[in-house]
């Protein structure tokens, strides 16, 4: 009897940890390196879109005040926001585009004490954070991934545990009250931002994402008014110091501003309100912005070339400086040399590549089901199983040996014994002798077993029944 388990167990045991082992191995397979997509990253810059103008005469003469030799701060700021508006609306209203994001964060230690001065190289730790919004009409399609760069700071490691996230939002005409949102906060996402390729990292997906109309995608996301501006803060006069500038050349504009920390307390609250709704979803609180700096360029027609912010503020955890870099390229020919050194179509097959002319094609390809709703690979789940049923079964013959062994289930035990006497029997009927067990002489033919064990089950069978029962 002990020897029959033990041959069972190892087996069952074997292979529990050869499906385990090739779990393993699939899944170091699926998290693969992407040493041959390094390098140096640099944010892509677009040439000035050739659209209709999108500054209309009235914003014209306020921009025109604004650039006036003499002008006040007051009509500085007016134009400033002026623009900002231009190119926001430019980047909301349908449209052909595509943002690309490159973010820098610096966390501060439990220690640390948060100033104006703070710079990306006095930090205890940095996150590096890489998105894009590729956008044709009503259809766009965004992602954005934050990493712990693990040898930034003291807290990196500690970092590494909770800050690395994963985002994915997209809308398709075709079902025009579906908007979708896939956020995860997991330390097992395997993000890497460190790709030089677009779009500039890589991630797992763990979970589908969840479906919103507007209002409900809005508030999941935090939007200040809505998809696709460029940013979610309520900047207004008011908050603005006095050191605006704003120029015209090489057929941009050029704005800068910052916000002013001693500006009206309710007002600088509802400027940050969106930012703020974000941090307590997160545990954190921002207390106050200590530096906010601005400075974004705007074609000369009223599209969005770029936006830079610098900002420091005091939330916590979340204290320290943040440095946000977008570009904006309209120029379909631009976009298309950009999406298509994707690292990830490598994977494809000709026949899937072939497929790829435009750019709806690839907004298809982004919001497909294999890419923003996979869970894991087909055949990881599969090992799992295999795994879990291997664990099962060795569960299962410890329970039965066990009752075996304890007298639970005599006919059981008999039948057990019964064949062991016969592989005996056959034993002694090959060497001629009949070895002796348990103190007794052993049955000399199998036919003798049988009639044996025919009587031996009739003797324990109604205890045997009740017993199982």
């Amino acid at each position: 009897m002990k020897t029959s388990f033990r041959r069972v167990f190892c087996i069952l045991l074997a292979l529990c940890i050869f499906t385990v082992a090739v779990a393993g191995l699939a899944a170091c397979n699926d998290n693969e390196s992407h040493d041959d997509y390094k390098g140096e990253f640099k944010l892509p810059v677009g040439l000035k879109p050739d659209l209709k103008n999108r500054i209309a005469a009235s914003d014209l003469d306020i921009i025109n005040g604004a650039l006036a030799e003499g002008a006040d701060a007051a009509t500085k700021k007016e134009a400033a926001l002026r623009v900002y508006d231009i190119a926001n609306s430019s980047r909301i209203e349908d449209g052909t585009s595509l943002a690309v994001q490159d973010s820098k964060m610096g966390i501060m230690g439990l220690l640390d004490k948060v100033k104006p001065t703070t710079t990306l190289a006095s930090t205890s730790a940095t996150v590096t954070m890489h998105g894009f919004t590729l956008k044709k009409g009503g259809d766009w399609y965004g992602e954005f991934v934050a990493q712990v760069d693990k040898d930034s700071g003291y807290m990196a490691e500690l970092m590494t545990m909770f800050s690395t996230m994963l985002k994915i939002n997209y809308h398709r005409e075709s079902a025009p009250d579906d908007y979708y949102f896939n956020i995860i906060k997991s330390s097992s996402i395997e993000a890497d931002c460190g790709i030089s390729r677009f779009p500039y990292s890589s991630y797992k997906i763990t979970k589908e994402a969840d479906v919103f109309d507007l209002e409900g995608f809005k508030n999941a996301t935090n939007i200040l008014d809505a998809p696709n501006e460029i940013y979610n803060m309520d900047f207004c006069e008011e908050i603005l110091a006095d050191d605006v500038t704003i120029e015209h050349k090489d057929g941009v504009y050029k704005v800068h501003f910052t916000v002013d920390p001693n500006a009206d307390g309710e007002l600088l609250k509802q400027w940050f309100r969106m930012p703020q709704k974000d941090m307590k979803e997160g545990g954190q609180e921002i207390k106050s912005y200590l530096r906010y700096i601005c400075e974004f360029e705007v074609w000369d027609n009223g599209y969005a070339k770029s936006y830079y912010a610098e900002y420091v503020r005091d939330a916590g955890m979340g204290s320290g400086i943040t440095i946000d870099r977008f570009n904006y390229i309209w120029n379909e020919k631009e976009i298309m040399d950009i999406i298509s050194d994707d690292y990830r179509l490598d994977k494809l097959d000709n026949e899937s590549k072939n497929k790829l002319h435009n750019i709806e094609d690839y907004i298809d390809l982004y919001t497909s089901a294999g890419t923003v709703k996979a869970k894991m690979p087909t055949l990881y789940i599969v090992l799992i199983v295999l795994g879990c049923v291997a664990f099962a079964a060795i569960v299962a013959v410890i329970v039965v040996e066990i009752l075996v062994r304890k007298g639970k289930l005599p006919k059981l035990a008999a039948k057990r014994e019964a064949k062991k006497q016969k592989r005996l029997a056959k034993k002694t009927e090959n060497k001629g002798a009949a070895p002796k067990t348990d103190g007794e002489e052993a049955l000399k033919t199998t036919a003798e077993i049988e009639n044996a064990d025919g009587a031996h089950l009739d003797e324990t069978s109604s205890e045997t029944d009740q017993d199982e029962q």
